[in-house]
């Protein structure tokens, strides 16, 4: 399984699942752009309780720092991405891959390190701890949306690790 950013924790919650009900192991995970999962469910269950309007503006002014990253799109617009952000935040508020025993997988978290959200160590033990074979965690030089540059060498340090 492969997943970046929100992907990467629908990723790893498929497979939870897919273990957890079926009997079925995913060998291999890669998650490319994700952080540590605690942090991010607990701020989205406070996000999730504002009114429509608070959660709006918390989301500009806070988190993108009074810099509406949608500003240049008309009204209709704006308020559809907020809706996605609204609907990526529900996901996350109800990831469940803290509440189990860890799979028996191989997992690589892969990171930009200028990704202050995402590249950390409590990142980095967060998901070793959700696995209970081989971890690894490898960092790239970038941000949180990964280029197409990297994609070469994180696929092949995944594949010299799934080996």
């Amino acid at each position: 399984f492969i997943g970046e950013s929100m992907g990467g924790y629908l990723a790893f919650d498929i497979a939870q699942t897919l273990f957890l009900r079926l009997k079925r192991q995913v060998s291999a995970i890669l998650l490319i752009s994700v952080g540590n999962a605690d942090n991010i469910s607990g701020d989205m269950k406070f996000l999730l309780n504002l009114p429509k309007k608070d959660f709006e503006n918390l989301i500009v002014n806070k988190i993108f720092n009074n810099n509406n990253p949608w500003k240049e799109f008309d009204k209709d617009t704006q308020n559809y991405f907020m809706e996605l952000l609204r609907q990526d935040m529900q996901v996350l508020s109800t990831f469940r891959s803290r509440y189990i025993e860890p799979l028996p997988s191989l997992l690589m978290v892969s990171n930009g390190i200028s990704d202050t959200h995402c590249y950390n160590n409590n990142t980095k033990i967060f998901w070793s701890k959700k696995v209970s074979k081989e971890f690894l965690y490898f960092s790239f030089l970038g941000d949180h949306i990964i280029t197409i540059e990297h994609m070469p060498k994180i696929k092949k340090k995944f594949l010299s690790f799934i080996k």
